[in-house]
């Protein structure tokens, strides 16, 4: 993006290859000044009511507002320190950013109540009453969303291969990157056993999943049976990091 700013006190994003341009928001009078934080993540703009307006480049809104009597702003070059112009002096601060750096406005359609993050934190799912959507954390691109994992437990396995389950089945997906960094990973369906009484799916070490039905549990990985169930109460599971052990917790139980 190029910022520009106007004498109608409009702040403005311009992709010079396209000339897309768009309206971020405004100041009070004129804004005259536009800096970018070297890492292209933040814009802070001025006007002449002496504010500075900081907006978050990912969420492409504001942040927030620095009433400091000053409408310039520069950035060292490590981004670390800022200094503003107050027309009689120059004030120096650190630059701290916020430990959640990323916004994700994409709608799930509510009530978000379960997301995972994949083994080695590349990938992020949640889930809404509507849709799955998986964002990769490496890239500022939007996420793959489909309605098929809509209101699901999630859990990821050692591949990174994604898993969603409810009481009437289970579903899988393998996370295919994007050679565009601006598109979003795709989702490729995953073929899966709908055993009779499904309950349950969890990541059991490096060596599959785990399923869990009425009539017990059984491991899902390769050359492993999928006939060898073993008795097993009946409930939502969780594996021990090395896949030694697993806990079944029955809904709405006190016991484990």
């Amino acid at each position: 993006w190029l910022a520009l700013t106007d004498f109608g006190g409009s702040v403005c994003l311009l992709d010079p290859a396209s000339g897309e341009m768009r309206t971020l928001g405004h100041h009070k009078v004129q804004a005259v000044s536009a800096v970018f934080s070297p890492d292209g993540h933040y814009l802070f703009t001025g006007g002449w009511e002496n504010e500075l307006i900081c907006w978050d480049m990912n969420g492409l809104q504001k942040s927030f507002s620095i009433p400091r009597n000053s409408y310039t702003m520069q950035f060292r070059s490590d981004g670390k320190e800022c200094v503003l112009d107050d027309e009689t002096s120059w004030q120096v601060f650190t630059f701290e950013r916020p430990l959640p750096r990323r916004m994700f406005a994409e709608q799930l359609g509510g009530n978000v109540h379960h997301v995972a993050f994949s083994p080695q934190g590349r990938w992020l799912a949640a889930v809404g009453l509507n849709q799955l959507g998986v964002w990769d954390l490496n890239s500022s691109a939007p996420p793959a969303v489909t309605a098929e994992g809509a209101d699901l437990r999630l859990v990821f396995s050692s591949q990174n291969d994604l898993y969603g389950c409810r009481d009437l089945g289970c579903n899988g997906w393998q996370i295919l990157e994007s050679s565009n960094h601006d598109n979003p990973p795709t989702l490729q369906k995953l073929a899966l056993p709908q055993p009779t009484g499904f309950v349950s799916i969890c990541a059991n070490g490096s060596n599959g999943l785990v399923l869990s039905s009425k009539q017990g549990s059984t491991l899902f990985a390769p050359g492993h049976r999928q006939d060898q169930w073993v008795p097993t109460g009946s409930g939502l599971t969780s594996s021990s990091p090395d896949g030694q052990w697993m806990a079944i917790y029955p809904p709405y139980s006190k016991i484990v």
